[in-house]
């Protein structure tokens, strides 16, 4: 069973960098911290997701919070993502999780 003592890994949720700024990997004012795991994508979602072209793609799961939506950056182990998703799953009318699938924004030219 899914349970808060899951979350093993810290990620810093970034709003959308401003238009002024047009470098990929910029991000914007910290949101906020919060605990998550990082999960393994099934391989339904990999390759329907567009995973295949060798984009590096990960998945993780915090508590529910509206403070975090698609678009958004994140950084997880010192690296830039693009938050592409932010599923919401409700367990009897209840939010509990939010997944973020978030693919890490390239540095190179």
């Amino acid at each position: 069973m899914d349970n808060c003592r899951d979350m093993s890994v810290r990620i810093n949720i970034f709003e959308k960098p401003s238009n002024d700024d047009l470098r990929e990997d910029a991000v914007g004012e910290l949101v906020k911290t919060v605990w998550a795991k990082k999960l393994d994508m099934s391989s339904n979602e990999f390759f329907s997701g567009g995973g295949f072209n060798g984009k590096n793609v990960k998945k993780f799961r915090i508590r529910y919070t509206k403070a975090v939506r698609q678009g958004m950056r994140l950084e997880y182990m010192g690296e830039i993502y693009k938050i592409t998703g932010a599923l919401e799953e409700d367990v009897k009318s209840r939010k509990k999780w939010k997944y973020l699938i978030a693919e890490r924004i390239s540095d190179e030219g």
